[in-house]
């Protein structure tokens, strides 16, 4: 089965045969061999594509086959971004990519401070919570913001909280290379 792990280490091996080449100034072959890494990094992306269409299509396995090996169930961080506040969604991206929720899954979600209870779906257009009404609700009452974490953490199956993570409990790469 082709995977990018496997391009990547066919990258590899041709990137220390160009190695080879150019030290034994062999130019054209050096040439060839860029042209062939180049191919191997056009089918990487290529096959990425195809994974995420095929993850928009697949058939959702029961909730159970998301949680992690040692039977725990599931914890999502999510930074607010300065779209998902002003348009009031919650985008699991990351998430999706990581399979570590899919696309299509039905959740009903608890948000805390409110305890306001909505039932929802991840949709496949950008990866968003369907419910836009009450996240709209729980950013204005848990007073999140833009570069806020939020966590929606599975319960039970199917069951969520949404919960406004402490300060400094998630950082992103930009409050990072803020504070260097």
């Amino acid at each position: 089965m082709l995977t990018t792990e496997l391009i990547d280490g066919m990258i590899g091996t041709t990137a220390q045969e160009a190695k080879t080449a150019l030290e034994n100034r062999d130019f054209a072959g050096v040439t060839a061999l860029m042209r062939k890494i180049s191919e191997y990094e056009n089918a990487k992306k290529g096959l990425k594509e195809i994974e995420e269409r095929l993850q928009g299509l697949q058939v959702l396995p029961t909730p159970t086959a998301f949680q992690s090996g040692n039977g725990k169930l599931r914890q999502l961080p999510v930074e607010v971004t300065g779209g998902m506040f002003r348009e009031h969604y919650l985008s699991l991206t990351k998430h999706v990519k990581q399979r570590r929720i899919a696309v299509g899954e039905d959740l009903t979600v608890e948000t805390d401070p409110t305890g306001e209870r909505f039932r929802t779906e991840l949709l496949a257009k950008g990866n968003k919570l369907q419910e836009r009404g009450a996240i709209r609700r729980f950013y204005a009452e848990a007073g999140v913001r833009e570069g806020d974490f939020v966590v929606l953490t599975e319960v039970a199956p199917k069951q969520w909280r949404l919960t406004k993570a402490p300060p400094g409990q998630y950082q992103s790469r930009r409050s990072i290379l803020q504070s260097l």
